[in-house]
């Protein structure tokens, strides 16, 4: 006979749940590892979203991400300078607030990723 719980798991995982109460030959065995398995496969997803694979990894994705925000947000920032105070002009503008954006922007992330990397590492996310 199969144990069935007395907690179903519907709401987390209708498809083993709807298998386990619909088929009785399947033991609660099989059904519990398949279970496990389900949630070290979304652990280990969540984990490597938020902290990468290695301390470098989560460095490196927030430098990354900085940089891109830094050279969109300068280079919006220099083109409307650039036109609306008659400098240097808009498209030199946008240039040069770009490389001026993505620049410090990377620089935060150097400092944002290493706080992150700190924070995963003190956590355990990379003692595998």
């Amino acid at each position: 006979m199969v144990n069935v719980p007395s907690v179903p798991l519907f709401p987390l995982f209708p498809l083993i749940s709807l298998i386990s109460y619909y088929n009785p030959a399947i033991p609660q065995s099989m059904l519990n590892g398949i279970v496990s398995q389900a949630r070290y496969a979304v652990g280990l997803l969540v984990k490597q979203a938020a902290c990468g694979k290695t301390p470098e990894d989560a460095i490196l994705k927030t430098v990354k991400s900085g940089a891109r925000n830094g050279i969109i947000k300068g280079a919006i920032a220099g083109f409307a300078g650039g036109e609306f105070f008659g400098g240097i002009g808009a498209v030199p503008g946008a240039v040069l607030g770009g490389f001026v954006g993505g620049t410090f922007a990377a620089a935060g992330g150097v400092i944002w990723g290493t706080g992150r990397a700190g924070v995963c590492s003190l956590a355990g996310a990379y003692n595998q």
